[in-house]
């Protein structure tokens, strides 16, 4: 008795000690392990060690730019925005900040906040990814020859930037402009930039799906897949590219796993009804598009 009294005793001591001496790290040791987890894709526990970091220090400025990014590639630009902005609050340089924070404002359609940046100072490459930023703003409005020129000045500035390549790529799928050859050699020079762009692969797989290049398509659609945080909108383009090969288990399986993760995204009952069309089943199709149509105005 006496003994399972010991050993009980020891096992509170230990619960209590262990959580107050187990992380001793610093504030400089737990970024460095964020950046780390960061630069190897685990989003979530870079982002777990820089909220860590920001409840004793909610003015550490290197945590806020990482988080920024995160927040940015995990497809979030509201929360982006924000953290970026305490960042340069917090004495964060503008050449860290403003490329990220430009590409976010673009992303939530701030078009005057973006268009009043000032690069005067920036380095070449960190004009260049405003400037781009700026041109997909235009874009989005239909101000493709001024969206141009913004493009033709990040070019001739830093002609090694993978970002203005990809909105080049952007520039010639719309509008007047429209050559998806000439699309395609932009991306296809970002990926010579940065072979695991997942914006670049995911635009590669659209090119090809609407070519009619299925298995091309398949392959970038899993190269942004694997290099993406946020890849909900590639696995479904992944399912559309599984469905026209006619693939209809693997794309079922695909639509589970999309179920479990955004239940209520009206791409799934869009991916549903295609597949219901291609088995001819009609009457399906139609309830399954019609689903999709009320959740979002572009289906």
């Amino acid at each position: 008795m006496m003994k399972f009294f010991l050993r009980i005793v020891t096992l509170i001591v230990v619960i209590l000690v262990v959580p107050a001496c187990a992380d001793r790290r610093s504030t400089v040791e737990r970024l460095e392990d964020a950046l780390l987890s960061y630069s190897q894709g685990q989003h979530q526990r870079a982002k777990i060690e820089l909220k860590n970091v920001l409840q004793s220090n909610p003015e550490n400025a290197d945590a806020r730019l990482l988080l920024g990014r995160i927040y940015l590639d995990s497809g979030d630009p509201d929360s982006a925005v924000k953290e970026l902005e305490f960042a340069q609050k917090f004495g964060m340089s503008r050449e860290s900040v403003l490329p990220p924070l430009s590409r976010a404002l673009s992303d939530i359609g701030d078009f005057d906040r973006l268009q009043a940046i000032d690069t005067t100072g920036l380095t070449v490459a960190a004009q260049a990814d405003v400037l781009a930023a700026k041109a997909m703003s235009l874009l989005v409005r239909g101000e493709d020859a001024k969206a141009r020129i913004y493009l033709d000045t990040a070019l001739e500035v830093a002609p090694d930037s993978v970002y203005p390549q990809i909105v080049y790529a952007q520039y010639y799928l719309q509008g007047d402009s429209r050559d998806n050859a000439l699309a395609r050699q932009s991306l296809e020079a970002a990926l010579s930039l940065d072979p695991e762009s997942s914006p670049a692969w995911s635009m590669l797989g659209g090119i090809e799906l609407n070519d009619g290049e299925l298995e091309k398509a398949e392959q970038a659609f899993l190269k942004a897949i694997e290099n993406s945080v946020d890849n909900v909108k590639d696995l479904l383009q992944l399912v559309i590219v599984k469905i026209e090969q006619k693939h209809f288990d693997e794309a079922e399986r695909l639509i589970r796993e999309l179920s479990a993760i955004v239940p209520q995204h009206p791409g799934l009952p869009y991916a549903q009804g295609l597949m219901a069309l291609r088995q001819f089943d009609l009457l399906r199709a139609q309830e399954f598009f019609a689903e999709a149509a009320n959740g979002e105005q572009v289906y």
